[in-house]
């Protein structure tokens, strides 16, 4: 008899630490943590385990990969900004052409398009100078 394991409880949350790190596996999605309410990404590794992480400003075009496209995530470090120090990533889609990895973009229309002139703006002639 043979066995396939269709869950596990090894759900590990992954902290980038290291320059160099590499995540790489089906993409299963994101959703919302419990915890602090930030977006949370998923992968499944080549061992059927998920390995969970926060999707920071430098993953989040990971929203758009269509769930099971192979993925690998490369941690570049942190660079300081204005804010404070911002990791960086390579994000790597698997494109043999099978099939799409990616989702394609939606493109919002403008909420302020047909937006009223503000009428307490000054123009020209309300400068005196």
């Amino acid at each position: 008899m043979a066995y396939q394991r269709i869950a596990s409880s090894e759900n590990r949350f992954h902290k980038w630490t290291e320059v160099g790190e590499v995540l790489a596996g089906a993409w299963i999605g994101s959703k919302v943590g419990k915890k602090y309410d930030n977006t949370i990404g998923e992968i499944e590794l080549g061992d059927g385990s998920t390995v969970a992480f926060s999707l920071t400003s430098g993953l989040v075009a990971l929203e758009r990969v269509i769930q099971g496209t192979q993925v690998k995530i490369v941690f570049k470090g942190e660079k300081e900004t204005k804010r404070g120090a911002m990791k960086t990533f390579d994000v790597f889609v698997d494109t043999d052409g099978s099939a799409p990895a990616l989702k394609p973009v939606e493109r919002q229309e403008n909420p302020y398009k047909d937006a009223k002139p503000n009428p307490f703006k000054a123009t020209e002639e309300d400068v005196p100078f």
